[in-house]
């Protein structure tokens, strides 16, 4: 988590941290696996929740839909950069993107995304 938070606070991403294990008890517990992300909403008075783009199979829209929270999955747009070998490498690690492209170029290349809404 330390890692994460370092990582965040260098690339001057604003945003607040909780440790799984320190709020678990504050979540109703899912019936089901892709709906722990609606308990979360659910438990934090949150009204939107976004995912990474391969776990859109894992979620049961029509649950999101009748609970009133809108589901996104982020669609990265993975940019070559030079990488040291002749094969550009995509979805290594952020270290290996701050590796290469320092802080300020990370950050702007973070902002190259989309959200797909599935129930918008």
């Amino acid at each position: 988590m330390s890692s994460t938070i370092s990582v965040a606070r260098l690339l001057k991403i604003e945003t607040q941290f909780f440790q799984h294990t320190k709020i678990e008890h504050s979540v109703e517990k899912a019936a089901e696996k892709g709906l722990w992300g609606m308990m979360f909403c659910n438990a934090f008075g949150a009204d939107t929740y976004i995912n990474a783009p391969d776990g859109e199979v894992l979620y049961p829209k029509e649950e999101y839909i009748q609970a009133g929270i809108k589901l996104g999955f982020i669609q990265h747009k993975l940019n070559p950069y030079f990488q040291n070998n002749e094969n550009f490498l995509p979805a290594l690690s952020i270290i290996d993107v701050l590796m290469f492209n320092g802080a300020e170029k990370t950050s702007e290349m973070l902002q190259d995304y989309t959200i797909k809404w599935v129930n918008k």
